[in-house]
């Protein structure tokens, strides 16, 4: 499974290039299979690791966590085309845009540096990331997988 989102719309152009290379038909993904692909799993993995060094310092600089999260959020679309470019293909900005989205609702709901600013509360990341979880891929057109 390549990270790159297939949509019903990419079959045909896959399909014609899978039969001449002689690969199986290929299949839109399902809505899971969105969800995963949508979910910039190493970079949060990232910023989870890092987070955790500079919480592990007597006094952690507030201005780290800021710099680590911005630093990620504008290496998540680098990172997210890089991963999803495929030779012949225009570049998958819908999913690029998802993702670095997706990034920052994760962190979001983690805390990182949202939780120097007075007015954070847990609870919104906590009501914001299963919303924005389930939208997303209904939102983009999958439909969920049958039987």
């Amino acid at each position: 499974m390549g990270r790159r989102v297939v949509t019903k719309k990419d079959t045909p152009r896959i399909k014609a290039y899978a039969l001449a290379e002689g690969a199986a038909q290929p299949q839109p993904d399902d809505m899971l299979t969105r969800l995963v692909k949508y979910i910039p799993a190493e970079i949060i993995t990232a910023f989870i690791t890092i987070q955790g060094i500079i919480s592990s310092t007597a006094e952690p600089p507030v201005a780290a966590f800021w710099i680590l999260f911005i630093a990620l959020l504008v290496l998540t679309p680098l990172y997210v085309w890089r991963v999803t470019t495929e030779p012949g293909k225009p570049p998958a900005v819908a999913q690029i845009l998802v993702s670095t989205i997706s990034f920052v609702v994760w962190v979001f709901a983690i805390g990182g540096p949202f939780v120097y600013l007075s007015w954070y509360q847990p609870v919104y990341g906590a009501l914001i990331l299963p919303v924005f979880t389930i939208a997303v891929p209904v939102i983009l057109g999958a439909k969920p997988k049958s039987g």
